[in-house]
């Protein structure tokens, strides 16, 4: 069911939203000598997060839909802009997928893009992204990325996002002929909680999808970008509230919005798998990284799923450094040009698991 058309009246009630946003903007940044100087968050980024929480935290459904628009159009727009030619293809069942790179690459990264599957990939994201594949094949490799533009939850609650993950990676190992030891999978926030689905899912096939993936090897690797674990409610959305721009609230309606009613699984919900659930993992990707922010809302139940990860197989990797929620694609957003820690050591991994 797709979701409702907005309003003008839905559009004007925007503006006092965002207007009320840069007043907390305004607010955070005159907190900032006083609570964020030990935080290494830099006051530009304390008063940005500010606005962007408070935003987040207001806006309805149809009024994120004006305000986001679609994976594709952010996508086109950004290849207009660096000059490259954009590639969106349809899967059989009509999951676009945005390509970085050649098709015919060597080597790929199946990515899903965050944003509580309620918004799409942001101008950040792939402009993120972008990089990435640029920054990859400079070392060497023949790489593209595949982005699928999944349906968003007001349009579909779960688990049809869950199904056209499954649809995408069929249609890339059996029609595109991609060896899954090539690809690496990764995903950020939602799309880090869509990626573990998907490896529950290959795990254990979700009773609600009947397609199944078969795999003659392992993924080459797993990358898992400040994976959505836990909704809301975590501690740390509490100690890092200034820190971040999510906001528990905005968690808890994304998580609701996603579910649609629908309890919370071991897919969903990964820090409700224990570690007899992920037995087997190996068999899926030959390695896992698991990443973080230590400044971020999500961040106690990021490592505590990287800690039943672990428990499960010793070869899961968490790597947490300092910053909000993938601080380094938000950094893009805000305009930062330098590369971010967290994106020099995401590169090194995944180069690292081709070579491996």
């Amino acid at each position: 069911m797709a979701p409702a058309e907005a309003t003008i009246g839905d559009k004007l009630a925007i503006l006092p939203k965002v207007f009320a946003a840069l007043g907390a903007a305004l607010t955070q940044l005159a907190l900032y000598p006083i609570y964020g100087d030990s935080k290494d968050t830099g006051a530009f980024r304390w008063a940005l997060y500010g606005t962007f929480r408070s935003l987040l935290a207001s806006l309805t459904p149809v009024q994120e839909a004006v305000a986001f628009p679609k994976t594709v159009t952010v996508y086109r727009s950004i290849a207009k802009a660096q000059k490259f030619d954009p590639v969106v293809e349809k899967t059989p069942g009509g999951v676009e997928v945005c390509w970085f790179g050649s098709k015919t690459a060597d080597k790929l990264v199946l990515y899903f893009h965050g944003g509580g599957y309620a918004i799409s990939a942001s101008d950040g994201h792939i402009k993120w992204l972008s990089s990435l594949q640029k920054d990859l094949s400079a070392a060497g490799k023949s790489v593209a990325i595949a982005v699928p533009a999944y349906t968003l939850s007001s349009t579909a609650p779960y688990p049809q996002q869950l199904k056209e993950a499954v649809e995408v990676t069929n249609w890339l190992l059996n029609d595109q002929g991609r060896k899954s030891s090539d690809i690496v999978l990764s995903g950020d926030s939602a799309g880090g909680n869509l990626t573990l689905a998907l490896i529950s899912h290959i795990l254990h096939p979700h009773p609600q999808i009947p397609t199944k993936i078969s795999l003659s090897s392992p993924f080459a690797g797993t990358a898992l970008i400040s994976p959505w674990c836990k909704f809301s409610g975590d501690a740390s959305f509490v100690r890092n509230f200034s820190t971040d721009y999510i906001a528990n609230a905005t968690g808890d309606r994304w998580g609701k919005q996603f579910l649609g009613g629908a309890p919370h699984d071991q897919y969903n919900y990964p820090l409700s798998a224990d570690v007899t659930w992920w037995s087997g993992i190996e068999r899926v990707t030959a390695g896992l990284l698991v990443n973080g922010g230590s400044n971020e809302v999500l961040i106690d139940s990021i490592e505590a799923t990287a800690k039943t990860l672990k428990q499960a197989w010793q070869g899961t990797e968490t790597l947490i450094l300092p910053g909000a929620h993938e601080g380094m694609i938000m950094d893009v957003t805000l305009g930062y040009t330098g590369k971010a820690e967290a994106t020099k050591a995401i590169e090194s991994w995944i180069l690292k698991q081709w070579s491996s």
